[in-house]
Parts: structure tokens; C-alpha cells; sequence
């Protein structure tokens, strides 16, 4: 097998999601683009790479500071409550992340005021007057051109018109680095908004508010240069990317020794609703303090109910756990997402097309095939096989070509397409099992006397083949994989940097002779 582990040279990975609002507790969408990125982090450690996999809540801003007064608490009591929530969510749905990190931590409050300090001596940092169309649930300024029927074009909302004193970010100034920042990165901008991006950019930039004085606002961070103001939220929440990877402890050389390892990052995951902060706010402030820009940014489309945008505001949330409890697995959810919907277009959730998916493909044809293939193992191979082990190679050709698709597909964040090449090899499995036909062989149907070393030599294949299928599976069904790998006499799923030669991945020797059902029909 010639299979590489990485795609080059850098042995550390550092992947992104967005750090959410923990207004509400998190619905099907929240997990929809933490469960991508787990997947590729999962992914990249089985390739060989240094993970680094950071999530968080966002928890400063008018609209934290307001839900808590609705709910009898103060702002910091309401967010200490919910991010604790957060972080069951996610240890139910398997998340492996390395950091959970919140904006009211004390080391992103010290990373936020070194960074304005920065650009303020840096001279991108100026005192003005701002006035305009505001939505509190964005946390942003919209122009009347932005409007749509005079409502916010994410919320459907009414808008207020504030009208305050205020400090900006100088983002006009980096129009001209921005576009050939984007003509010298090819796969910063994801292909489907890249031109948009670019256009809206070419049109010209409008420097940035990012403070509000404390009368209108006193949740956030104090703005450093004028304690009168507090923090912009989103200047505050990019910043998150920084923290949690040691920016704001340079002066503790572990946490200087972590950044310099990991930064930039490699990839952000967001929606596609918070695509110009990423794309073009976010790069400019790193300009602004003269750090590297990130590499990569990916960007999933909206999931619907119904035709309507899943969001907790709109009333139609999903709770991803109670589908993981139905299903008795974290597998089902993971699997439909990543299959269904093609990475970067929008969605719609069904729980019907999900049940399809899991009975037709992950029951009927994966499941079956795995308990298949053990019973099989269980009645025509012997146990005392003498070291009579031979494989069947002609079910080999062609998987390794297979295999580099899949990691190709991942690459390009083409996650549907990277599930197909799996189902290739459980199609070539499948294949293999009707042609040969192991229970005519070990009845010994052609003659040669020798029938079950022949059905032997089969089966000892699929059993190989299913180890292969497996080590790909593991991102995507880390529940499922976890069994087989066990059953398969491994202590976990073989990892994809270290798959070997066909016929020496398993020892046949440690293999279960039982069945194994991986998923039961769900009526």
C-alpha cells in the first residue's frame, strides 16, 4: 500500500469553528458545522498530524447582555450556565475538541487588548461618530441597501437605528492588500463565495465600529484605549482564534512555544452568514498587528426545516442529542450530515430522509455486510490454522487509487464525495462475497478437495478488507468503528498514515468468531 500520510511537510493542523452564541442551548445547524469540523480534526490525527481543535462560546454582547435580564440573571451567571451546557452537548455528540474557549476567559480579555493596542500604535485606530440601521442578533451595522423590506436580511427582523460616538478599525485601508492577499492565496476563499467576496471588496471598504460607549453597552471587554468603551463583539470574538492557542501568554514560553507551533490556522469553519467578518474583517486585523493570515477558510450553507433556516429565534431548533438518543449511537447524525448535504450549499434536514439513510445504507448494506462477513469467519475458518494464511490480492487492485480519492475529496472539503468512495469499496466487497461464493467452496463444489482452505483464503481477505473500510469509516462513525476495530482484534480503528501492505493490517489470530451487528432497523 502506498498511501501518505499528509499532504506536506507541516505536522500540525489547527482547525477552527465558530464560537456560538449561547443565547439557547445548541440545535441540529450549531452541530452541523461542529460535527465537520470533528470530522476533518479526526481525519487529520489519522493521517499523523499534530490536531489542535478549537470551539467556544461567544458570550459578550447586547444580545447575551439582554436574553440574561429576560431570564432573571446577570450576564456572567447566564453564560456560566450554558457553556457548561455546551460542553455536555458536545461530549454526547463525540466532539474532540481540544479547547473549549469562552470570551469572558481572563487570557482572551488580555489577547483583545493587546491586539487594539497594536493596531492603535499601528495607526489603524481612530475616535468618530457612528450612526445606522443596527441588528442586535448579527451584533452589526447594516446600510439601507443591505435592508431587505426594511428588515435585517439574516433575521427578517425590524432593525434600530443607534447612533453613538465610537472607535474604529481602519478597514478601508486594506482593500488593496486584501485582493492580492486573495489572488496569491488561491484556497483562502472558498470557491462558491470567492467571487463575491471579491467583488463586494473591489467596491470599497467602510471603516469599522468596534466599541460602544459602557451607557449603551457595559457587557463586554473594557476598550483599552478609553475606558468609557467596551469592545466591539465581533473584534472581540475573532480574536478567540488567537487565545486559544497561548497568543496572550507570549511571556509563558509553553504558550509562546504552542502559538508559534500551531498559528496560522489552517482551516476556520463558519457559516456562511459570518463570511465577510472572516474573509475580509478578520484578515485585515491580522495585517493590522502583522501576524500571518489564516490558510483557509470553509464555509457550510444554511440546514432548513421545512424550507426555513434552522434557528433558535424562529422556534424550529432541532436537539441534535435527542437524534443520537433514538438512534443509540452518535454515528447516525455524523453520517447524515456529512452524506446528505455537499459541503458549502445549503440543506434541508428531514428525519424521514435520515431513517432512510440509516436503514438502506448504514443497516442494510454496511452492517449487513460487516456480520456477514464474521459469520462467515466463524464457520468455514478454523481457529488452528496451522500459520495457513493466504490473501486474495485481485481484491486489492484498484483500492489503493480508492483510498487517495478519499483523502483527496476530504482535502477539498468535498465530505459527500469522500463517503461515496467508501461505499466503492463496500460495493467492491459486496462483489467479491456473491462472485466467489466462500459457502460453495468450503462444501468443496469444484473437486479440488481443498475447499475450506479456499472458502479460508476469502474470507481472510474480507476480513483484511474490513479493517481498510474501517480505518476510512473512522471520522465519519467513530461509535461503530470503535467496535469493529475491537472485534477486529485492534485496540482502535488502524489509522490511515498507518495502513500496510494488504494481508498485514490484521492478525487473524486476534480476530472475534462471533457475528457482529453494528446498527438494528429502526421501523
Amino acid at each position: 500500500m502506498n498511501v501518505k500520510g499528509a499532504s506536506d511537510g507541516k505536522r500540525e493542523f489547527y482547525i477552527t469553528t465558530p464560537i456560538y452564541y449561547p443565547n439557547a442551548l445548541p440545535h441540529v445547524g450549531t452541530a452541523y458545522t461542529t460535527i465537520i469540523a470533528d470530522f476533518v480534526a479526526r481525519f487529520k490525527r489519522s493521517q499523523g498530524y499534530d490536531v489542535f481543535f478549537l470551539t467556544g462560546n461567544d458570550e459578550h454582547g447586547m444580545k447575551i447582555a439582554r436574553v440574561a435580564e429576560k431570564n432573571g440573571m446577570t450576564p456572567q451567571e447566564f453564560v456560566d450556565g450554558l457553556a457548561e451546557k455546551f460542553k455536555d452537548v458536545w461530549k454526547q455528540l463525540g466532539i474532540t475538541y481540544n479547547r473549549f474557549i469562552r470570551t469572558t476567559d481572563k487570557d482572551h480579555e488580555k489577547t483583545v487588548k493587546e491586539i487594539i493596542i497594536k493596531s492603535n500604535k499601528n495607526g489603524d485606530i481612530y475616535k468618530g461618530y457612528y450612526e445606522g440601521y443596527y441588528c442586535v442578533d448579527c451584533e452589526q451595522y447594516y446600510t439601507e441597501k443591505d435592508l431587505v423590506d426594511g428588515k435585517c436580511p439574516i433575521h427578517n427582523k425590524p432593525l434600530e437605528i443607534l447612533s453613538m460616538e465610537s472607535y474604529f478599525f481602519k478597514l478601508s485601508a486594506y482593500q488593496d492588500r486584501l485582493l492580492k492577499f486573495y489572488k496569491d492565496n488561491k484556497e483562502f476563499l472558498p470557491s462558491k463565495y470567492k467571487q463575491e467576496v471579491i467583488n463586494r471588496v473591489k467596491k470599497g471598504l467602510r471603516d469599522i465600529s468596534i466599541s460602544r460607549p459602557k451607557r449603551y453597552l457595559t457587557w463586554g471587554i473594557e476598550f483599552p484605549l478609553d475606558q468609557n468603551h467596551v469592545t466591539y463583539v465581533w473584534f472581540d470574538a475573532l480574536t478567540n482564534y488567537l487565545t486559544g492557542i497561548g497568543y496572550s501568554c507570549s511571556e509563558n514560553e509553553k504558550n509562546k512555544e504552542m502559538f508559534n507551533r500551531y498559528w496560522p490556522a489552517d482551516i476556520h469553519f463558519i457559516g456562511k452568514d459570518i463570511t465577510w467578518f472572516h474573509c475580509v474583517i478578520w484578515p485585515a486585523i491580522l495585517m493590522s498587528v502583522g501576524l500571518p493570515l489564516p490558510k483557509r477558510v470553509g464555509i457550510n450553507g444554511f440546514l432548513s426545516v421545512d424550507g426555513q433556516k434552522i434557528s433558535k429565534s424562529l422556534g424550529n431548533a432541532i436537539d441534535p442529542v435527542s437524534i443520537c438518543d433514538y438512534y443509540e449511537t452518535i454515528d447516525v447524525l455524523r453520517y447524515y450530515l456529512l452524506r446528505e448535504i455537499p459541503f458549502g450549499s445549503d440543506g434541508d434536514f428531514s428525519r424521514s430522509s435520515l431513517k432512510e439513510r440509516y436503514n438502506n445504507e448504514l443497516v442494510n448494506e454496511y452492517s449487513n455486510l460487516v456480520n456477514r462477513v464474521f459469520v462467515m469467519f466463524s464457520k468455514y475458518c478454523s481457529k488452528s490454522h496451522n500459520g495457513n494464511i493466504d490473501y486474495d490480492d485481485s481484491l486489492w487492485q484498484g483500492t489503493d487509487e480508492i483510498i487517495k480519492s478519499y483523502i483527496k475529496h476530504i482535502d477539498r472539503l468535498e465530505f459527500k464525495q469522500a463517503i461515496d468512495t467508501i461505499w466503492q469499496l463496500i460495493s467492491k466487497a459486496n462483489s467479491y462475497i456473491n462472485e466467489k461464493e466462500p459457502w460453495k467452496l468450503a462444501k468443496g463444489d469444484d473437486g479440488s478437495g481443498n475447499g475450506l482452505e479456499k472458502a479460508a483464503k476469502v474470507i481472510y481477505s474480507l476480513i483484511e478488507y474490513l479493517g481498510i473500510i474501517n480505518s476510512l469509516f473512522a471520522p465519519i462513525l467513530p461509535s461503530s468503528s470503535e467496535k469493529l476495530a475491537k472485534h477486529l482484534g485492534l485496540k482502535e480503528p488502524i489509522r490511515i498514515s498507518e495502513l500496510k501492505q494488504f494481508g498485514k493490517n490484521i492478525d487473524i489470530d486476534r480476530v472475534n468468531h462471533k457475528g457482529l451487528i453494528l446498527y438494528r432497523r429502526k421501523e
